[in-house]
């Protein structure tokens, strides 16, 4: 792997992410509720290696972060993010995002643009389109969550980077954020974002 997790305190929280690469254009990677910034392992080697520098935080409550304080829902994520990107030195960037990451990254370009240089969205939550259901993955029983996340769950088990005791703690740890993050309500959809722009 050409990737390493680094850490540091910020805000009296501890705060982790994955980087590659040393390239002066950076890509930001937001995983989704049920993994940590190691979801991009393929992206952050693959991309460092074409002179990108890449970033995969574990967002606040995943991985090996601490939660940030008052940011309980998933709409206060995309602020407290680019306060630390920026406070990190990590702007402007390339921002992307999976499920709740992709939420998380048309929030944060939605109402801090300055910084986004190109959005890359796979499998936003809380966007809905025509004629596409809605699954709550943890809604599933446990013997489906693969099969109702992914297209192939015997190849996802040969392609995952999550393989330590370790992985299996923090993909648990993150479940119960997001299960947190998520509350009652759910995520809903924004009705600031300005998807158009």
């Amino acid at each position: 792997m050409t990737f390493q997790r680094l850490s540091h305190e910020w805000r009296g929280s501890r705060l982790s992410w994955w980087e590659a690469g040393s390239g002066s254009r950076r890509i930001v990677l937001l995983h989704g509720g049920g993994g940590t910034g190691k979801a991009w392992a393929h992206q952050l080697t693959y991309l460092s290696q074409l002179g990108y520098h890449v970033i995969a935080p574990d967002m606040p409550g995943f991985g090996q972060s601490d939660w940030l304080e008052g940011v309980t829902r998933v709409d206060r994520l995309g602020p407290a993010l680019a306060d630390w990107f920026f406070d990190q030195g990590w702007a402007p960037f390339v921002l992307g995002g999976n499920s709740m990451g992709g939420r998380v990254a048309l929030s944060l370009a939605s109402h801090h643009p300055e910084p986004v240089e190109g959005l890359i969205i796979l499998d936003s939550v809380g966007v809905r389109l025509p004629d596409v259901p809605i699954l709550n993955p943890l809604s599933l029983p446990p013997q489906e969550f693969m099969s109702g996340l992914v297209h192939d769950p015997s190849r996802y088990k040969t392609a995952t980077p999550y393989r330590t005791l370790e992985d299996a703690q923090e993909l648990n740890r993150g479940r119960q954020s997001f299960a947190s993050y998520l509350g009652e309500e759910g995520i809903t959809a924004d009705p600031t974002l300005d998807l158009d722009r």
